[in-house]
């Protein structure tokens, strides 16, 4: 009878912390929860919702016509694409995914009892749909996230792998919607054997970290998106361990914005199945919190409002525009190491500081390799070095000076400046004879040019009584050749005569 007392009081515990204690008001016990978040998502029936912390009660409210399935939880999936643009991808058919570009609202007008909804069945036919013949890989909007660092680049783990390595497919996203493949990718998971169809994905909007969860476990896996890409010697996973989902409890979707995770569950062992909205903080996974519940299936978001303006000052640049590098997550904590000891090591202000030469640390000395992207022909990143912040620079210049001594600076001191002494008073030297030169040079000029003038008019007139005596001439000339030739006419016409005669 006791056993049996126990099992009901079990039951009861898990029945009220999946339902009972669903509540908008446990949102404030959540750590750092912050006030400015939007919370954002699809029902099964294709209205979209945008809500506020203060406004998560009214998400029950939605009426959804349950016998519509278009947009169920694992068929669909938002993406942030920009600071005021969602992609919803959706799944029609076998390797047939469709996009569509959702724009976010102000987010000044979500205030209040309204709550922000609209039905996108009449805008699914103008969505834009791509489809493969090929039947090797598989296609699911759950296993898809974007592209770290361009805006219009989107990935899908193929749902057929299987093992420690999973294939990932590489897209890009056109002007048009249509979704053209670039390239496949293989990354090693690092964890136990696991099919990929299990799982949903989601990479924080911050677009650092990349989420997976299995389905119908409690375990949760964190990693860098960009390193798990292309940098997978220096990737490290991070698991952490969620409470027990109670039976029946399946995972729908999640999405993540820095340390704050939302998910959907929906527990199929209700009648009608119930679906919650859970919420946690990856600092304190331990402590899940449910603030609403419903009766129909959904999708959902979360993004904080310094994200989004994040994002509007630093917007993701389109495929094909040159970036820098990205820091690796070891030279980063390479760098933060060498900050810290540095900091303990750098005398107080009221202290002299030593003389004493300084070796170059590890971190100092330490030069990455030029890293390119694998894909060396579908991204062009910056060659760049460890990444160093301001600070770390100026703590290098710091120990580079510190590592010469004093007296060997003042003595190549005194050097350059005497030899920037001298080519400066050679220079002035070389000035003051040029200017000499030409006052000269200027002075022989006037001279020339007085005298240029003067002959100049002696030459005008004796050219003019030239001119004159050359026309006289010229007339004179061509008289006596108009004579001659009138003389040798006639003489040529008699003798013509007597010829004849």
């Amino acid at each position: 009878m006791w056993k049996l007392a126990v099992f009901l009081f079990l039951s009861l515990v898990r029945s009220g912390n999946s339902s009972g204690n669903c509540d908008a008001k446990n949102y404030q016990s959540i750590d750092n929860a912050p006030e400015d978040a939007l919370i954002y998502g699809i029902t099964q029936d294709c209205q979209m919702f945008f809500i506020r912390p203060s406004q998560l009660h009214l998400l029950s409210t939605i009426r959804v016509d349950r016998r519509h399935s278009f947009c169920y939880a694992n068929l669909v999936q938002l993406h942030v694409k920009s600071h005021d643009t969602l992609l919803l991808t959706f799944k029609q058919a076998s390797n047939r995914i469709c996009t569509l570009e959702v724009h976010i609202p102000a987010l000044n007008m979500l205030f209040g009892d309204h709550l922000f909804r609209y039905s996108l069945l009449n805008s699914l036919p103008y969505a834009s749909c791509s489809h493969s013949k090929d039947q090797l890989f598989q296609l699911e909007p759950d296993l898809s996230f974007m592209d770290p660092v361009y805006n219009d680049v989107i990935y899908f783990i193929d749902a057929l792998s299987t093992g420690k390595q999973w294939k990932i497919l590489q897209f890009l996203l056109k002007d048009t919607g249509n979704m053209n493949m670039m390239n496949n990718l293989t990354v090693s998971l690092q964890t136990k054997d696991s099919s990929a169809n299990e799982y949903v994905v989601s990479l924080d909007n911050q677009r650092d970290k990349l989420y997976r969860r299995n389905r119908f476990d409690n375990l949760m896996h964190q990693q860098c998106a960009f390193e798990m890409l292309f940098r997978p010697k220096d990737s490290e996973v991070n698991s952490f361990e969620t409470p027990s989902r109670g039976f029946g409890a399946v995972l729908n979707g999640q999405s993540v914005d820095g340390d704050l995770m939302v998910y959907v569950e929906t527990d199929r062992s209700m009648d009608p199945p119930t679906t919650r909205l859970n919420m946690l903080s990856a600092s304190h996974p331990e402590h899940v919190t449910c603030i609403s519940a419903t009766s129909f299936s959904f999708d959902v978001g979360i993004i904080r409002e310094s994200t989004v303006e994040k994002l509007k000052v630093d917007p993701r640049p389109p495929f094909g525009t040159k970036v820098s590098s990205r820091p690796s997550s070891k030279a980063s904590k390479l760098n933060e190491q060498f900050n810290q000891k540095h900091k303990a090591s750098t005398p107080s202000p009221t202290k002299k500081p030593s003389e004493s030469s300084v070796t170059p640390s590890s971190a100092t000395s330490f030069k990455p390799k030029e890293a390119y992207s694998p894909s060396k022909s579908f991204f062009s990143y910056e060659m760049g070095g460890v990444g160093t912040t301001s600070a770390s620079e100026i703590n290098e210049k710091i120990l580079i000076s510190n590592e010469i001594p004093v007296d060997e600076i003042s003595k190549e001191e005194e050097e350059k400046a005497e030899k920037e002494l001298n080519e400066i008073i050679k220079e002035l030297k070389s000035d003051e004879e040029a200017v000499d030169g030409e006052k000269d040079v200027g002075e022989l000029k006037t001279r020339e040019v007085n005298m240029t003038s003067e002959n100049g008019e002696e030459n005008s007139e004796n050219s003019h009584s030239n001119d004159t005596s050359t026309d006289a001439k010229a007339v004179k000339s061509s008289k006596t050749t108009m004579n001659s030739n009138f003389i040798l006419i006639s003489i040529s016409s008699i003798l013509f005569c007597k010829y004849f005669t």
